[in-house]
């Protein structure tokens, strides 16, 4: 420890620690400690404490504290000193220090740092209190001894010292605060007499003792009206020291007078009274209140504080009492009354004023948030107000210093207007009402896989916004590709959407999904970035941005900007420079001046912070430096505007107050997550809430569930965060740690002290770290390590203390604080010490020390000589055993129902009671490479699911970036290691009733044997058994044993051994160090010389050192199978296949499911496997098996009984979740096996690998047996490939638009990418390769180019050959480097051209693909140009989603249905829609008029017509007169025969209904609405005659049961029931006759079987109407299918019973044609309020639903989506074959959408059946695909097909062949050239189509968005025809005969910029004409737009579009004197 300053001593042992003073309570309660201060000295006073995290010099210089024994609960009281102590004088106040002396009687503490580091630091805490006369104590439990005083109130206490010459003994172990028994004890101790200080008349004793002038320190404020300062006189009741300052530097001049001054004397001058803090009851001080009385009767302006406050309220005739405890903090919420406002104060009183007792000119100023106590007042007539709380804080945040400023404007305003003017705090600003944003459905954004930078912390923010905005009734929508998070998990966001966060696809999700809010501050960098990008659209596409504004994003993102705004605000920022360039750079840096830090803009993860280790709350800081940096904070979020999260970084300078702001993050930081674990404050769920626009004191605190979460957190306990590297998985990476973060995980440990936790923390980052201490993990270059930081630091320190090292001389080479070093030396004195002593030697007391200095029992045993389960049992033997304590977020002020949980031995008592006996689950600790968030998924899965069937659970991690360790998640959460001593130790206090150790990765199943043996019970499957599967030998005898082949292999320790295996298996291997298992330190070796290299370069063989070598089986298909078992039987498998060959590491493979390329008796071998190993190992529970496949044998590589990786991916993709089942088989809860998987045939899921090589400097990023991946994302699509794109996008892959660089190692593989170059070709990419590629290729006819690799040295290349420059400009957009396999051939240290190359393309963010299978599938998916439009197949829902076909509205009720001008079809419709119906067959029968004649009918369909949202059909009504108004006319348009008996219209005879019945078409629908007893007359009829009849409305026993009668006869009877009658009786509305008897209804419920239809009809209509409500048409329509739903989820009805009476049914009984893409979707199982559109009453009005109609499709197009409703016109022009036929001589009918029956409903079917009876031939173009095939099938005369939607135009098709031919001569040989919109252009699809008869080449010319269909480009490759498709016509202009252009259309793209991009390069003109060949020819389909300028019309050779139209009318001619002959 030689030269070790700054206050840091060697410390004395912990052995030496004693208890020598113990603190009584007058309740006889005893604490025992250490004393420290004025050692030996006895005192008494009133005991209080105090929960403000910094600032400990202040608050014992605070007067108030007068007489009291101060408990400070946070845990760095004495870390920062005690700076000079200077005397005050009139002009120089001590800065530090709030008084001339300590005033506290006495100080507990929990821990006390005599060490101190700080630049203004000159003695320790416990030299100042000696100074002081103060005794005080630490080695207290203050945590008990704060909630003791909580629960009893303030207490009178005493700290009794031992008496002199009396011997202290070693400290007890003590577990409980101890009653006093007896007095026997306080002999050995100075007793002193309890006292209540606030007996006493305290501020007499603190007052000053004479009248003092302060000066002005700031610019003096000039008395309006008198040429002085103005003055203020302020009465000294126990003035701190910081009033005075904040007086003085406001320019005004301060007179301090004693308590009992005569202020009121004449001869006194001042311009405002103040009333300062002081201690004590206020009622004491009675000279001061009566003078107060006096001075409130002037006009003076009077402030007052604390207890100035209380005087001012007793002298205004206000009453004051003691509180319970008094509130003693820096975080304590107020709200101010007159904006509403909340703000956090710093406080310490004990008593308040009452409110309810101020006269009624007073009134409340000040709320506590809290407590609802009063925290101000003020006057309604007079310049008089006081506050309880501290406004000038010190110690405690400053945010109400402006009370100052409000105090001295109102003494200003009072003299420059004579008048008696009140305060007032009204901000005009503000806005007055609610600011909640009214959203209803959000989007939120997530990050993506999980990389470095950006990792597990954003599925728990983004889960907990969700959790938020779902609090609120928000319907949430998130996009994460991220399979494996929780926040993608069904149950927290109502839909997921697996798709890239990219802005290409947000912005297809909003426009399919129509949110009106979207948060882009939850998703990291990535959703940060893609919220900048679309910003200019948001508003356009009707979206929100909630939380903080885009434009704020951008300012905090642009580092000039930034500077900028900081400039403004006058804070500064680390001198930056942006450049473009290297010179720029350089120029910078030199200006700037070295060391600097490069960064890209717009970085993902900040400047390396990832990488610190991180203690909370800050040990070094001063009230003043950390409020210094907390105010900045706020002024800087107030000036950026930040709403909701924000994270700023500082650089501050030890050695002096000056600080810079490195950067502010203006989202969810990668830190918000620690923040959040580390306090309790769920900063995630408090800024979604924040951007809903809810204030912070509208939001509870969720732990305590009873304060504000307006408040900032109180920690008494210490956080430590480390990160966690796998920086030896890398092969060249750097290890040195710098600005950019390496870092793939971080641990996160809880104690009471700094040294327990650090040692937690330590042990957390791996099983193999011990703690703090002397290690084997860095023993070689302890200088270099020292100086340069890398992922071992933290351990070369430990060796260098046991190397001599002291503290100065570390110090000086890692500049870390010498207070921390201290520390840790501390530790390693402690280790030394206990190396002396032995396991059966050590004292109690000297091994409950050790445990409080965070010393694990594995580590005393290592450093003891012992084991871990024998010092267990000493432990055991002598009570030493850890507390439980909450984690609480108010340092235990405020009772607290939190389950958050850490262990510690600094502790006394439980905060907890232990009865659940709950099931304990381990998590899977630190993200790492190999076991990341996919295990969180499972262990939170477990959890779900046993709190699900009513377990009680308790979850054990210590991961802050995971969702199991929020706090919600499980009954109870112990954030702590998963070790065997901790987990043993929560088992048993918990009594837990056992432990599931499968869900966690390997972690825990590692320590599943050792808790097996010490009887603790495991769920599922036998440690003893997952012994034998990790154990090689085990397993592979029992593989034999059950005849399921493995790879060869051997366990060998000599290199000759070795070589010898490898000779008789051959080469390749697969090579490891036995202790090895799964992929670490894995490599293939494929020759005998790379053995030998690899067997010195990598790893030493020997008998201590053997390696295990297995046969490598190359070309291998790799198949996983993730499984679940009971009792060893199979209950579910999944099988899920490797893109990639076997060889590249399970975690770094693409996995595809359902399969796609295995063969069935593949699947059947691995089928039968994996049941014989479940079988074998008795597996109960889950558990994974790789296999290898090759030529359908199997062999088995692993087998893992536990969950795997891929659970979450194989789960979401069938939609059976795995977890869910294992959990229940392991805790014997029944389960199904083998549920039904209904997936469709054309759905797959891909998951693809999530790298972060860029993060990982010289890091090769090859794939190999060695796992490289961070993270993983999965996407849907139709077939592998539109998966694997969408996929490979996910993981922030641009696709290539051109040029793709190959460079390829092996013939073999070359040979296997030659069809996908080809391929890659053929579709208009261009090819560069390296030599032996790019020579290959072009041997074999497919164009490449060849560039030359690096050279070394400064070879000049030339720029259009050099690979470097390529790479370096972005000019390769994908490059494919498939290495040879020769990695030991070299040795380490040489670097390949390969490994540079790759390394480049990494560097310069250039896609790159090392693994062939996957160029290969990537090849194929881009040739295929895909559109990727968003359908929802990329989602899932967190409820049951069902699709309906469009359902049919039966009977639906239009009241003005035939009168003039009537809407009310409009209504109905709209309602349909609305409803889930895209079909509505309307009633004839209206409330005013009906359809029974031509002229009602005639109304009615002008009414109807382009007035209708939905198909629709009318029908005519049978009434007594209308029988021959009826004609065949009108029965031809429409669709039924309605005969009504409602008393609506006049009801017919039995004649009557006879004569119509026989006059009606028998191929249509007779309806009736018939009642007993006229019911059975009618079916009667309709029987007679032999004719079906349709009853509706159904409602009665009696008639339901007559059709059943008849239905039994065999009759043609059918019938629909209203809804509303199976869901409302006469009981559910009294007073009505229109709904069923309750026996009526349940036997409508009994006869569902022939129940044909369910209806609306005119039920709702007429019980609103019975009801005296407001009716309209939409009356019941929307109610239909969320009521019909609700019995889906009783279990009344299904689906299908719902299809087959809405869909099904209906369309048979009314013959209504099928709608093709028409379909609704609903949404089950989600309360929702019920959203009625129109303003009718409804019966669901204010009431839940449980389904909803999510999306109505018609004809493939949203007409309504979640509450809104889009509709569109489509028009006709038939003109061009109007005009053939009349140049035939033939004429004409046409028939067009508007005019015709098509708007009365009409299908194509009946249409095509009129017309044919009038026509020779019909020509139909309409909107829906496949319409002309429909309208074949029906018409009994010929039908011309003139385009259908975006289907297909053959008779353009054969016009532009005519035009071809016509122009050129032939068709054949000719190069065509498809140029614009090839994705919707019918023509086009069509002319592709007949050109495959033809000799020709084609060229499609597209945006990338237009691209022509893959469908249409398949079928002509298959015809054997050379497609080439790009993006610009210059590509292929030269070649080519004809150029045939369509529309770019504008509305084609999402925004103007996309559309401006493209619109000019799709445009033919002059210049274009002059680059192509002499005779190609132009042609268009007209009309055109802009695509062709109108300069070109005059090139008559080449412009043959006018042309094209005549030929047009000759083809037409031709095709119908064809047809018609």
């Amino acid at each position: 420890m030689d030269g070790v300053n700054s206050g840091l001593k060697p410390i004395p042992m912990a052995f030496d620690a004693v208890s020598d003073t113990v603190l009584e309570l007058i309740d006889g309660t005893l604490y025992h400690g250490i004393s420290f201060g004025a050692v030996g000295k006895s005192v008494a006073g009133e005991c209080v404490f105090q929960t403000g995290m910094v600032g400990y010099t202040e608050a014992l210089t605070d007067p108030s504290y007068e007489g009291q024994i101060l408990v400070l609960t946070y845990p760095l009281v004495g870390n920062y000193g005690v700076p000079e102590r200077v005397k005050a004088e009139l002009n120089k106040i001590p800065d530090d220090f709030e008084s001339s002396r300590i005033h506290v009687a006495g100080l507990i503490v929990g821990y006390h740092s005599e060490e101190f580091s700080h630049f203004l630091a000159a003695s320790s805490l416990g030299a100042w209190l000696k100074e002081n006369g103060v005794p005080a104590i630490q080695g207290v439990d203050t945590r008990a001894l704060t909630k003791r005083i909580r629960e009893k109130g303030s207490l009178s206490g005493r700290l009794l010292a031992k008496r002199a010459g009396l011997s202290a003994s070693p400290t007890a172990i003590q577990r409980v605060p101890l009653p006093s028994q007896g007095d026997d004890w306080k002999e050995e101790y100075n007793i002193v007499p309890f006292h209540d200080p606030n007996q006493d008349n305290l501020v007499a004793k603190v007052s000053t003792k004479e009248a003092q002038l302060f000066k002005p320190t700031g610019t003096a404020r000039t008395h309006p009206t008198s040429n002085r300062p103005i003055r203020i006189l302020a009465i000294d009741v126990g003035m701190k020291y910081n009033q005075i300052r904040c007086f003085t530097k406001r320019g005004v001049e301060l007179k301090v007078v004693p308590w009992d001054y005569d202020f009121l004397a004449p001869s006194e001058e001042y311009d405002g009274l103040f009333i300062s803090n002081g201690p004590g009851d206020p009622t004491m001080v009675k000279i001061t209140i009566t003078r107060l009385r006096e001075a409130l009767q002037r006009n003076t302006p009077i402030f007052g504080i604390c207890l100035g406050h209380q005087l001012l309220a007793l002298a205004a005739g206000a009453r004051t009492s003691k509180m319970k405890y008094g509130n003693r903090g820096h975080n304590i919420p107020c709200t101010e009354s007159f904006n509403d406002r909340c703000y956090i104060t710093s406080q310490n009183h004990g008593y308040q004023v009452e409110v309810d007792s101020l006269p009624p000119n007073w009134q409340e100023l000040f709320k506590n948030a809290n407590d609802g106590s009063n925290e101000g007042i003020y006057c309604l007539d007079k310049p008089f107000f006081s506050v309880q709380f501290h406004p000038e804080s010190t110690p405690g945040p400053r945010d109400t210093e402006f009370l100052f400023d409000v105090f001295l404007k109102n003494v200003e305003d009072t003299i420059k207007t004579g008048l008696p003017l009140p305060i007032s705090l009204k901000n005009e600003h503000s806005v007055s009402g609610s600011t909640r944003v009214k959203v209803s459905k959000v989007l939120v954004l997530g990050s993506g896989g999980l990389s470095i930078g950006q990792a597990g912390e954003f599925d728990y923010s983004g889960s907990q916004a969700l959790k938020a905005l779902k609090e609120e009734g928000i319907y949430t929508i998130l996009v994460n590709p991220n399979i494996a998070t929780i926040a993608t998990s069904k149950g927290l966001a109502d839909k997921v959407y697996f798709l890239p966060v990219t802005p290409e696809f947000v912005r297809k999700i909003i426009k399919y999904e129509k949110p009106d809010g979207i948060y882009v501050t939850f998703g990291g960098q990535t959703a940060l970035n893609v919220g900048i990008k679309l910003r200019d659209e948001f508003d356009a596409l009707g979206v929100k941005v909630l939380g903080t504004p885009i434009a704020t994003l951008i300012e905090t993102e642009d580092r000039q900007r930034f500077a900028d705004a900081m400039l403004q605000i006058g804070e500064k920022c680390a001198e930056s420079a942006t450049a473009t360039t290297a010179d720029d750079a350089v120029i910078a840096a030199n200006k700037i001046g070295f060391p600097v830090i490069v960064r890209a803009a717009y970085a993902l993860g900040g400047l390396g912070s990832g990488d610190s280790i991180v203690i909370a709350p800050s040990q070094t800081l001063s009230d003043t430096d950390f409020n210094m940096l907390r105010t900045t904070a706020i002024n800087v979020i107030r000036h950026l505007g930040v709403v909701g999260e924000c994270n700023i970084q500082y650089a501050l300078n030890p050695d002096s107050k000056e600080y810079c702001i490195i950067e502010v993050n203006a989202r969810l930081s990668r830190s918000s997550a620690l923040a959040s674990k580390a306090t309790g404050y769920p900063l995630a769920f408090i800024a979604a809430k924040l951007g809903l626009g809810i204030p912070l004191n509208e939001i509870k605190n969720s732990v305590t569930k009873v304060t504000s979460a307006c408040f900032e957190p109180s920690l008494d306990y210490v956080v430590v965060k480390i990160p966690r590297w796998d920086l030896k998985k890398f092969t060249k990476v750097s290890k040195v740690l710098s600005s950019s973060m390496k870092s793939v995980g971080e641990v996160m440990s809880i104690g009471r002290t700094f040294e327990e936790t650090i040692q937690k923390a330590i042990r957390a980052i791996d099983d193999q770290f011990l703690g703090f201490g002397q290690n084997d993990i860095c023993v070689e270059n302890l200088e270099e390590e020292l100086v340069k930081p890398t992922d071992k630091r933290i351990f070369a320190i430990a060796n260098a203390f046991h190397k001599g090292y002291t503290v100065e001389s570390i110090w000086e080479k890692t500049k870390i604080d010498r207070w921390f070093l201290t520390r840790l030396f501390y530790l390693y004195q402690v280790e030394v010490e206990l190396s002396k002593t032995t396991l059966p030697s050590i004292s109690p007391a000297v091994l409950q020390r050790a445990k409080r200095m965070g010393f694990s029992d594995k580590h005393l045993a290592s450093i003891m000589g012992s084991t871990e389960l024998a010092l267990r049992r000493i432990r055991q033997e002598n009570q030493i055993s850890p507390f439980v304590k909450q984690i609480d977020t108010v340092a235990a002020e405020f009772p607290a129902a939190t389950n958050y949980l850490y262990t510690t031995y600094n502790a006394i008592e439980h905060d907890v009671s232990f009865e659940d006996q709950g099931v304990i689950v381990l998590g899977s600790g630190v993200y790492r490479i190999g076991s990341s968030v996919e295990f969180d998924w499972c262990a939170v899965g477990a959890i779900r699911t046993l709190r699900e069937q009513g377990l009680k659970t308790v979850m054990v991690n210590y991961n802050p970036e995971t969702v199991s360790t929020d706090y919600d998640e499980a009954d109870r959460l112990y954030f702590e290691n998963i070790s065997l001593e901790t987990v043993l130790d929560i088992y048993d206090v918990e009594k837990a009733a056992g432990v599931i150790i499968s869900m966690g990765g390997q972690s825990p199943n590692n320590i599943a044997l050792p808790l097996h043996r010490e009887n603790v019970k495991i769920f599922g499957t036998s440690p003893e058994m997952i012994d034998t599967a990790e154990n090689r030998f085990k397993f592979s005898r029992l593989l034999d044993r059950i005849h399921v082949d493995q790879p060869q292999w051997k366990e060998l320790s000599s290199f000759d051994d070795a070589r010898a295996f490898c000779d008789v298996v051959g080469y390749p291997v697969l090579v490891r160090p036995s202790y090895v298992l799964s992929g670490a330190a894995m490599n293939v070796v494929s020759s005998a010389d790379d053995l030998h290299n690899y067997l010195t370069q990598a790893t030493a063989v020997s008998r201590d050192h053997p390696v295990v070598i297995t046969k490598y089986i190359e070309e291998a298909k790799e198949i996983e199978v993730d499984a679940v078992a009971k009792d060893g039987k199979l209950v579910m498998h999944y099988i899920s296949e490797h893109i990639e060959n076997a060889g590249v590491h399970s975690g770094d493979a693409t996995l595809v499911l359902p399969p796609q390329d295995l063969d069935p008796e593949t699947v059947s071998r691995i089928e039968d496997a994996t049941a014989k190993i479940g079988e074998a190992l008795n597996v109960t529970g889950p558990y994974n098996i790789q296999f290898l496949a090759k030529n359908n044998q199997i062999k088995v590589i692993e087998c893992n009984l536990r969950a795997a990786r891929s659970f979450p991916f194989v789960s979401k993709v069938t939609g059976v979740d795995a977890i869910e089942m294992a959990t229940k088989v392991m805790l014997g809860i029944h389960v199904d096996p083998y549920p039904v998987i209904d997936l469709p045939s054309d759905y797959v899921g891909v998951k693809v690998p999530q790298f972060s090589f860029s993060r990982l400097s010289g890091a090769d990023p090859v794939l190999g047996v060695e796992m490289a991946s961070t993270g993983e994302v999965a996407c849907f699509g139709k077939d592998k490939y539109e998966a694997y794109i969408k996929a490979l996008l996910s993981t922030g892959i641009v696709l290539p638009r051109q040029n793709i660089l190959l460079s390829i190692g092996s013939f073999k593989e070359k040979l296997e990418m030659l069809p996908a170059a080809q391929k890659l070709v053929a579709a208009g990419f261009t090819l560069f390769g390296t030599s032996g590629t790019a020579d290959f290729f072009n041997e074999h006819n497919v164009p490449c180019k060849y560039l030359e690799t690096l050279q070394e040295g400064d070879v000049d290349q030339k720029t259009e050959y050099s690979l470097t420059q390529h790479l370096a400009s972005n000019v390769i957009e994908l490059y494919i480097n498939l290495p040879s396999k020769n990695r030991y051939r070299r040795p380490a240290t040489y670097s390949t051209k390969g490994y540079r190359t790759r390394r480049m393309a990494i560097d310069f963010d250039i896609p790159l693909i090392t693994n062939v299978k996957c160029a290969k599938i990537l090849a194929e998916a881009l040739v295929r140009r895909m559109s990727l439009d968003v359908t929802e197949v990329d989602s899932k829902t967190s409820h049951t989603t069902h699709f309906f076909p469009g359902l049919v509205n039966i009977c639906a009720f239009v009241p003005d249905i035939a009168i003039p001008g009537s809407t009310d079809i409009t209504g109905v419709s709209k309602a349909s829609v609305c409803g889930g119906f895209t079909t509505a067959l309307l009633s004839p029968i209206g409330l005013h008029s009906s359809i029974i004649d031509d002229p009602s009918l005639t109304i009615a369909q002008k009414n109807a017509g382009g007035a209708s949202h939905c198909n629709y059909s009318l029908s005519v009504a049978a009434t007594g007169d209308n029988t021959k108004d009826i004609t065949e006319e009108i029965a031809a348009e429409v669709v039924a025969l309605y005969i009504p008996f409602n008393g609506l219209v006049t009801t017919l005879s039995i004649a009557g209904i006879s004569s119509q019945i026989q006059r009606w078409p028998v191929d249509k629908p007779i309806v009736t609405d018939a009642k007993s007893p006229h019911l059975a007359s009618v079916l009667l009829l309709a029987s007679l005659h032999s004719r079906k009849i349709h009853v509706t409305s159904v409602s009665t026993k009696e008639d339901i049961q007559l059709i059943r009668l008849s239905k039994e006869r065999k009759l043609g009877v059918t019938c629909d029931v209203s809804v509303y009658s199976l869901f409302f009786d006469q009981l559910s509305f009294s007073s009505t006759t229109c709904l069923p008897t309750k026996e009526d209804q349940d036997a409508l419920w009994a006869s569902l079987d022939i129940i044909d239809a369910f209806s609306v009809g005119l039920l709702p209509y007429q019980l609103a109407m019975e009801l005296g409500q407001e009716t309209s048409p939409r009356s019941g329509v929307e109610e239909t299918l969320p009521l019909l739903l609700s019995a889906v989820e009783d279990k009344r009805l299904t689906f299908d019973d719902i299809k087959t009476r809405l869909y099904d049914n209906p369309v048979k009984i009314f013959n209504i044609p099928e709608q093709p893409q028409t379909k609704v979707e609903v949404v089950v199982n989600r309360l929702t309020p019920f959203r009625n559109k129109s303003k009718c009453w409804s019966p669901l009005q204010g009431k839940s639903v449980i389904g909803t109609v999510n999306r109505v499709l018609i004809q493939g197009r949203t007409v309504f989506l979640d509450g809104a409703s889009f509709t569109s016109a489509i028009g006709r022009d038939l003109s061009s074959f109007e005009t053939a036929m009349k140049r035939l001589g033939g004429e004409v009918v046409q028939v067009t959408a508007n005019t015709s029956s098509v708007v009365k409903g009409e299908t194509i079917a009946d249409t095509v059946r009129t017309m044919a009876c009038y026509t020779d031939a019909i020509v139909i173009r309409h909107p829906a695909v496949g319409s002309a095939q429909t309208a074949a099938k029906f018409s009994p005369v010929p039908i011309l097909n003139a385009g259908d939607g975006i289907g297909e135009h053959p008779t353009q098709a054969l016009l532009d062949v005519f035009t071809i031919r016509s122009e050129l001569g032939t068709v054949n040989g000719r190069t065509i050239t498809l140029l614009g919109d090839l994705k919707n252009g019918r023509t086009v699809h069509s002319l592709v189509t007949l050109l495959q008869f033809y000799s020709v080449r084609l060229n499609f010319v597209s945006p990338s968005l237009l691209a022509m269909p893959d469908s249409i480009v398949s079928s002509a490759r298959r015809a054997g025809i050379p497609v080439t498709i790009c993006e610009s016509l210059d590509d292929v202009l030269e070649d080519t005969d004809v150029l045939y252009v369509t529309r770019v259309q504008k509305e084609r793209f999402t925004n103007e910029e996309e559309w401006q991009s493209v619109a000019s390069s799709y445009v033919v003109n002059h210049a274009v004409l002059a680059r192509a060949k002499p005779d190609m020819i132009v042609m268009h389909p007209l009309p055109r737009v802009n695509e062709i300028d109108p300069d070109v019309d005059f090139d008559a050779r080449r412009a043959v579009y006018f042309r094209q139209m005549r030929y047009g009318l000759f083809v037409r001619m031709a095709l119908l004197a064809s047809v018609l002959s």
